[in-house]
Order: structure tokens, then sequence, then C-alpha cells
């Protein structure tokens, strides 16, 4: 089975994360991998930069993001969503653009069950 990274956070994640593209391809190449998922906080902004220098390298990217979903406990959950296709990739982009209509006290974009049934539910 290849090796595949699927969680990480870039200089564009929302409160951590600082490495770069080309950082990051060369760990995966030494680690014989085929692909690598870009998680960041909240948003989706390295998916493009990353996107073409994986392309480059001859590495898969795989788009996602770690939402913060509300719990409804006035708390912030953290969920990974993973796009497996073009389909998916839509789907956690307009998931992400509609929880920046809905920023929390701490000024994080927060998902809410609505939202991801809305996106993500079959149907």
């Amino acid at each position: 089975m290849a090796n595949t990274q699927l969680h990480l956070h870039t200089a564009h994640s929302l409160n951590d994360g600082t490495i770069e593209a080309s950082a990051l391809v060369a760990r995966l190449k030494e680690m014989g991998a085929t692909a690598g998922a870009v998680t960041d906080h909240g948003t989706l902004m390295a998916v493009e930069e990353f996107g073409s220098v994986f392309e480059r390298a001859g590495l898969k990217l795989i788009p996602g993001v770690e939402a913060y979903v509300d719990s409804g406990k006035g708390q912030r959950e953290h969920l990974v969503l993973l796009s497996a296709d073009k389909i998916g990739y839509k789907a956690v982009c307009r998931a992400v653009t509609e929880s920046n209509s809905n920023i929390d006290a701490k000024g994080f974009p927060l998902m809410t069950v609505e939202m991801l049934e809305k996106w993500f539910a079959e149907g």
C-alpha cells in the first residue's frame, strides 16, 4: 500500500501550521508517498498553490479542510473533510463558504450540523 498523508496544516491555516508546499512535497517524496492531503483549519486557501506544486512533483493532492463544527454545547468540535473527487471538492467548497457566514465569538468560521447535512447527505 502506498504511503499517504491525510491531515496537515499549512501556513494558510487559521492559527497554526507553517509548512510550505515545496517542503511538504520534498518530505512526501522522501517518505515514498504518492499523495497528500491539505486540511487547514477553516480554509481552502492553500489548495490552489499546493495543487500546482504537487502536480509538478507527480503527487496527488487530496483537498480538504479541518472544519470547526458547532457542538450545540457552546463549543467547537473539529472535523476533517476530505475530497475524493470533483463532486466532493465542490461540496467541501460550498460548506466552507457557508461556514464563513457563521463566525463564532472568537472569529472562526463555524459549520453546523445542518450545513453538513445540506452539503454531504446523500441525495
